[in-house]
């Protein structure tokens, strides 16, 4: 059975592009749908991070339990009690004094042990 041609040529353009926006509505309609379903994950994607992030920022509150964290918190509150550089400058200057002159006394006993020997 074939089918009879039709009489003008229009009518097979408007049934070709009537199908075609048909198929072209049907795509929009699913891109529609996708461009919601990807906000949606995207919110939800969001979320999670927000969680996430707020999970850090407490436990990076609560502090480390490693023993490396342990000797920072100790030396952190110690810290008050150290020496201004000031303080250390000055002792390192006595030290120093010290052994100059400890050095020129080495000397002077040298000197004369060598004229002991004679």
């Amino acid at each position: 059975h074939v089918a009879p041609k039709p009489e003008n040529k229009y009518g097979a353009g408007a049934r070709y592009l009537s199908r075609t926006s048909l198929a072209s509505s049907g795509l929009a309609g699913v891109a529609n749908v996708a461009a919601m379903a990807g906000g949606a994950l995207s919110v939800i994607h969001i979320a999670f991070e927000a969680k996430s992030f707020a999970n850090t920022f407490k436990r990076m509150q609560n502090g480390s339990l490693c023993p490396r964290a342990a000797t920072l918190r100790a030396i952190k509150e110690e810290y008050v009690n150290f020496p201004s550089t000031a303080v250390v400058a000055q002792e390192w200057d006595k030290n120093l004094t010290a052994l100059a002159n400890r050095k020129d006394k080495m000397g002077m006993i040298e000197e004369i042990t060598h004229k002991c020997e004679i």
